[in-house]
């Protein structure tokens, strides 16, 4: 679910394959890496040569079907990155994902010394071997499945079990999946542990599951941000931004705003939060929604936010399909443009906005108002 989360939603993380040179042959011509035919027809040595291009290393004596399986799975991985994209960050998890979607963990660990010894000691402990036993008991999987170690060493775990590693490296992300799941428990929980223990004297264990659950805001902690706002019901988008003009530029600006913002527009779902480095990168990528939506807007509400509708579609997926290629083409062009906000913390907004709306965030009297 956390893996998910931040690959297949988070798309400005990812950058496929395809977008780097194309790998070529002596003739000029591209070379279809995820065609097993065409890579059958080239010999060792021009494998090997294409290894080189994609970085990555070869065992000595590694076989033909081997170097091909490599090439094919190295064509169709995607990277992210794990986290936010900042120095604040205590830990950032590199993903790399195989043809099956498993996580490749070995690159978590390439700056720790003895990297190979250590990750057999992790995998080989007796609780993550029992872990695998359960997974695999639950998803009707071999263990050949849901982890794999490639010709060249490589690991390759399934997004729960690879989630588990990382959580053993980082204490803070371990944390974090907790709180998730205390904040996002239900009935079906109960249901589950009854049916798997069989336990009958459970009352209190059940009371505390079933106790309502005060959730707290998450803290945003950014100074410059663009964030849309939707509501279903009125299939309206609402998008503004903080850290330009006059704004609040401390870390605390948005934390601010969305305080407003929850007293104002009840029934409105936070759908993502753009993060940028500077005043000038934010205030250009709000210019650019202005003019590229400007055909749905709606005018301004009534504490400035730009408002988009859409009569025949989802206003929100047009605006967030619109953001996303917007952020990515920028992305592209200077790396250090900006982040997407971790969904975990977008998330988490929602959930404390929809089960406890009467929780805020203490606002200084000194603060204006949008």
């Amino acid at each position: 679910m956390f893996f998910n989360k931040y690959t297949n939603q988070g798309r400005s993380f990812i950058r496929p394959f395809s977008s780097e040179p194309p790998i070529v042959n002596a003739d000029g011509i591209a070379i279809d890496l995820t065609s097993t035919r065409e890579l059958e027809s080239l010999t060792v040595r021009q494998l090997k040569d294409i290894c080189k291009q994609l970085n990555r290393k070869l065992k000595a004596n590694t076989r033909k079907k081997e170097i091909i399986q490599l090439i094919m799975t190295a064509a169709t991985t995607k990277k992210a990155v794990l986290g936010q994209d900042n120095t604040n960050q205590a830990l950032l998890f590199p993903l790399e994902l195989d043809a099956m979607d498993r996580i490749n963990i070995s690159v978590w660990f390439r700056q720790v010394a003895n990297k190979n010894q250590r990750i057999t000691r992790i995998l080989g402990a007796k609780k993550f071997k029992a872990l695998i036993a359960s997974y695999c008991k639950m998803t009707n999987q071999s263990e050949d499945d849901v982890i794999v170690q490639t010709a060249t060493g490589e690991w390759f775990l399934t997004d729960l079990l690879a989630l588990r590693v990382a959580a053993g490296i980082n204490s803070d992300l371990e944390c974090t999946i907790y709180n998730f799941y205390l904040n996002n428990k239900t009935t079906i929980t109960i249901n589950n542990i009854l049916k798997s223990t069989g336990t009958q004297n459970i009352k209190e264990l059940i009371a505390k599951f079933n106790k309502p659950t005060r959730l707290t805001w998450p803290q945003f902690d950014v100074s410059f941000a663009y964030y849309i706002l939707y509501n279903e019901e009125s299939n309206i988008v609402k998008a503004g931004a903080v850290g330009i003009h006059n704004d609040d530029t401390s870390d605390k600006s948005l934390d601010r705003r969305l305080n407003n913002h929850r007293s104002s527009f009840i029934g409105y779902k936070l759908l993502k939060v753009f993060v940028f480095n500077d005043s000038g990168n934010v205030q250009f990528f709000e210019e650019v929604m202005k003019r590229n939506l400007k055909e749905y807007s709606v005018g301004n509400s009534k504490t400035g936010l730009e408002q988009y509708q859409c009569k025949s579609s989802n206003t929100g997926d047009i605006v967030i399909n619109e953001a996303n290629d917007m952020f990515e083409r920028l992305k592209f062009e200077e790396s250090s443009f900006g982040h997407i906000m971790e969904h975990s913390l977008v998330d988490n907004y929602n959930a404390a906005t929809q089960n406890n709306t009467s929780i805020a965030l203490s606002v200084p009297a000194s603060f204006d108002n949008d």
